[in-house]
């Protein structure tokens, strides 16, 4: 143990870089063991528009557990990256019990997913925890994006965190202009990247990745909604092209 200790302070002080330091493998090393994802649907018009966040939660945290094999009660920490969810929290601690987790696994939110990933490594990595799990999830037909609310006096007069307010979009055009990329470029990125998701989608390459979800049809709240299994992503447009862009 102290000669294992004493090769990873020396890993530590050589210096190595890039490609090479990230293949050194150390005992406290912090590993991603299972990596699935819902099917991604259309906003307002796919399989998941009558599914609310909560819901979606509900049914990616049974799918984890089921497919993880795992006993739940050794999750340590759970952290769900989400932005536009109303009562994310409530959302978030209440779809974890309803899936089988125990009350006594911590609930957190973040405002991203990837950051979800990150404060789960840094946890495990500190020690804090041995086991965690980091979800995204975000509902564009439940929680459409309605803008930043009503800022202060002060923020508004700011030169720069005045432009805190304004959307995505706003942003893109900026980029764009910034580094000079055209219509044209824009379109052909965006084909390339319908013609590869189409290739992979028909070839079968999602599959692994993808966990079938327990979602619903009809309007939330609606006694005539009936409950449905989305199985793959119905967002990618078949037969793109630059030009039918």
């Amino acid at each position: 143990m102290a000669l294992e200790r004493i090769r990873q302070l020396k890993s530590h002080l050589t210096h190595s870089s890039g490609l090479a330091a990230l293949e050194v493998k150390r005992p406290d090393d912090v590993v991603i063991t299972m990596a699935v994802r819902s099917p991604l649907c259309k906003s307002k018009k796919g399989a998941l528009k009558d599914t609310g966040s909560d819901e979606l939660l509900t049914s990616m945290f049974k799918a984890v557990i089921q497919k993880s094999q795992i006993d739940p009660s050794i999750i340590g920490d759970i952290c769900v990256g989400t932005v536009l969810a109303p009562g994310a929290m409530y959302q978030a601690r209440s779809a974890a019990i309803a899936a089988g987790i125990p009350v006594t696994t911590p609930v957190q939110v973040v405002n991203s997913g990837l950051m979800a990933v990150t404060t789960v490594a840094n946890q495990i990595k500190a020690g804090q925890i041995d086991v965690g799990l980091a979800v995204g999830v975000e509902s564009m037909s439940a929680n459409p994006d309605m803008g930043a609310p009503p800022l202060s006096e002060e923020i508004s007069a700011h030169s720069t965190a005045k432009d805190c307010k304004e959307p995505m979009g706003w942003t893109s055009e900026n980029v764009a202009n910034d580094f000079a990329v055209t219509r044209e470029e824009m379109d052909q990125w965006a084909a390339a990247s319908f013609q590869r998701a189409s290739h992979a989608q028909l070839a079968g390459f999602f599959k692994s990745e993808t966990v079938p979800i327990d979602a619903f049809s009809g309007a939330p709240g609606s006694k005539e909604r009936t409950k449905i299994v989305v199985t793959e992503d119905d967002g990618i447009r078949h037969g793109t092209t630059a030009e039918g862009l």
